[in-house]
């Protein structure tokens, strides 16, 4: 079937025309003859009238061409401008190369398809140079993508370098900053202990130092400040630029004292830091130190309305009489011991004995005993909440005590019982920490975790030491250091021994001493069951009278109304069956749930509402360390109570 505007015989005739030239019929029709071919077609075009006729161009439009153009050229010009014309878009090579071959004109149409050769390849190479542009730009464009790219990388590592280095210096900082405030606090902590004495031969204790410096307080201190106020301030951390306008609007140096007390009245300073800054601007021997301590001494005099000074003498008679009470509160549970002896009844003496009567003094109880409540193990077993009542609520207290100081031997030996090495200083190189004495010998215990060493601070009085093979060596204790320095050694003092000279010559020579190899057992701290032991023994039948704690109102130890304070009823309240108070409550459960807080709470309800209002109620708060009690302390009650009230 033929294609719509095809010459069969012309493609026929033509094809080996454009086979040479590497040219298709395809190339003919999508290709249109441009003026500039036309022209040079036209200078070659000879009868071109009649070749016009071929190329449908009608006779009266031929006639029109001679009448309207002078010379042969023009009218060979305006015959092929007119075919373009009439043809619009079909003007291709096609049309017309196929009326000049139908025109017997060849070489036209073979100059056409020349011309057309020439115009497809300058095509192609223009083609071929904006597909190359196109590439290049591309790639340059890629280029510059992968440029920013990694121009954007690099700009992220140096801000993470950046942000890095900023971390590291924060850190840095901070490290510093916490180096600093505790290398200044060891100092004033050692200050501190330096002068302790110098506080207590003024009728001070160091709480009387923690008191904040107050408006009132401005014109007498700053009497007491030396001409050189402002390298005081300095050691005060108060900055130059302050110090500076302090000197600007302070006038005199009175009046700069003053302002820089006041100063420092804003930065809640105590009398212990003012001392301190007198230390660091002088030392101290500064004799502004005893005129700041004794201003401390004359506002407690007014305080208190007295002399402590004067107070020794009756304190000392006081603890006499108080001493006197116990021992006669002891004497009401002789049914508590199977030994016990009624101290009234002297211990008959031997016949042959010529020696005076014994002035006997009152023993204490088995239960306090460690060595002897460790020999009778607990009858009564509390299994339920029913099991306690008043009038056994001691037995059981007995008992709870005795299993829990169980637990606690059993999981010291557990722990922290084992092989280890003993390090024994020689004298020359004994640590500044240890206080040196010639009958004892000082080193440290190593091998040891930083938990058990935690632990064993924590939980042991002293430990004996052994040798491998398990023959004794000497019984060691803890140093205090421990207790602020957790260290991988547990630092000890052991008494001079044959046993622990002959282990030293034995031992491995290191440097500063001698290495021996060891095994510990550690002793726990039964002296806190003692005393537990004993306030049981001295607690009285009643302890509470009935309130309702639900009314009392301190603000620091708010409790929510679901658990807590249920809780705390049931630790302050009378039975009501019995009216007596009920039997100890055990408060159980994980940390952060407020136990500590309860047990607070109830010791202010006691205090405020317990067994005689008109009398001081006095409470015993225990716990495993010295620590725990004066934060116990000091966090719920030293903001709400004046600190008599409280020892």
């Amino acid at each position: 079937m033929a294609v719509a505007g095809t010459n069969l015989s012309f493609e026929t005739d033509f094809k080996n025309h454009l086979d040479t030239r590497g040219l298709t019929f395809d190339d003919l029709r999508a290709h249109q003859c441009t003026n500039i071919v036309l022209l040079k077609l036209s200078e070659n075009l000879d009868n071109w009238d009649t070749a016009g006729l071929y190329l449908e161009i009608t006779l009266p439009e031929v006639k029109a061409i001679k009448v309207n153009n002078s010379s042969e050229e023009s009218r060979r010009v305006a015959l092929l401008n007119k075919w373009k014309q009439k043809n619009g878009d079909d003007a291709t090579y096609y049309n017309l190369i196929s009326g000049l071959h139908d025109a017997n004109r060849i070489d036209i149409a073979d100059q056409a398809l020349d011309y057309l050769k020439e115009s497809i390849i300058e095509i192609r190479r223009q083609q071929e140079i904006a597909r190359r542009k196109e590439e290049e730009r591309q790639k340059e464009e890629r280029r510059q993508q992968e440029i920013a790219r990694q121009e954007e990388e690099e700009r992220l590592k140096e801000k993470r370098r950046q942000e890095i280095a900023r971390q590291e210096e924060e850190e840095r900082l901070k490290e510093k900053q916490q180096q600093e405030i505790e290398l200044e606090f060891k100092m004033k902590e050692n200050f501190l202990t330096r002068i302790k004495s110098k506080v207590l031969s003024k009728g001070l204790d160091v709480p009387d130092l923690q008191v904040n410096l107050r408006q009132e307080d401005v014109e007498s201190v700053a009497e007491l400040i030396g001409r050189d106020w402002y390298t005081f301030g300095k050691c005060m951390k108060v900055e130059e630029s302050t110090l500076d306008h302090i000197k600007e609007v302070g006038g005199n140096k009175p009046g700069r004292k003053k302002k820089l007390l006041e100063h420092l009245i804003i930065k809640k300073v105590r009398f212990e830091d003012i001392i301190y800054g007198l230390y660091n601007s002088a030392d101290e021997h500064n004799p502004a130190i005893n005129g700041v301590l004794e201003y401390i001494f004359r506002i407690r005099i007014k305080k208190d309305g007295q002399n402590p000074r004067a107070d020794e003498k009756h304190d000392k008679s006081s603890k006499l009489v108080e001493k006197e009470e116990q021992n006669q509160s002891l004497k009401s549970y002789p049914k508590l011991c199977p030994q016990y002896q009624d101290p009234a009844q002297p211990t008959p003496l031997s016949p042959s004995s010529n020696t005076a009567p014994t002035v006997f003094r009152q023993r204490v109880p088995w239960q306090a005993k460690f060595e002897e409540r460790r020999e009778v193990q607990p009858n009564l077993i509390t299994r339920s909440l029913s099991d306690l009542k008043p009038h056994n609520y001691r037995e059981h207290f007995y008992s709870a005590l005795w299993f829990e100081e169980d637990e606690h031997i059993k999981k010291l030996s557990t722990k922290c019982d084992g092989a280890g090495k003993l390090t024994i200083y020689h004298h020359e190189k004994v640590p500044s920490f240890f206080d040196q004495s010639d009958d004892f010998y000082y080193g440290y215990i190593s091998g040891l975790s930083d938990d058990k060493i935690e632990y064993a601070t924590q939980a042991s009085d002293d430990v004996t030491i052994l040798k491998p093979d398990g023959s004794d060596i000497c019984v060691a204790f803890k140093h205090y250091y421990n207790f602020d320095h957790l260290e991988n050694r547990m630092y000890i003092v052991a008494p001079d021994s044959p046993e622990l000279l002959e282990a030293m010559k034995n031992g491995r020579a290191v440097e500063g001493g001698s290495e021996i190899s060891i095994s510990a057992q550690f002793t726990v701290k039964y002296s806190y069951f003692n005393h537990l032991h004993n306030a049981v023994i001295k607690a009285p039948e009643y302890l509470f009278l009935t309130f309702d704690p639900r009314h009392s109102d301190f603000r620091c130890m708010k409790l929510d109304e679901k658990l807590q304070l249920k809780a705390l009823e049931m630790i302050v309240s009378e039975s009501s069956s019995i009216g007596k108070p009920a039997p100890p409550v055990i408060l159980y459960g994980p940390f952060g749930t407020g136990k500590t807080r309860i047990l607070a709470r109830a010791a202010f309800e006691v205090m405020m509402n317990g067994v005689n209002k008109n009398k001081c109620t006095r409470i015993l708060i225990s716990a495993h360390h010295e620590i725990s009690i004066t934060t116990f302390i000091f966090a719920y009650f030293g903001r709400s109570f004046p600190r008599k009230v409280l020892i």
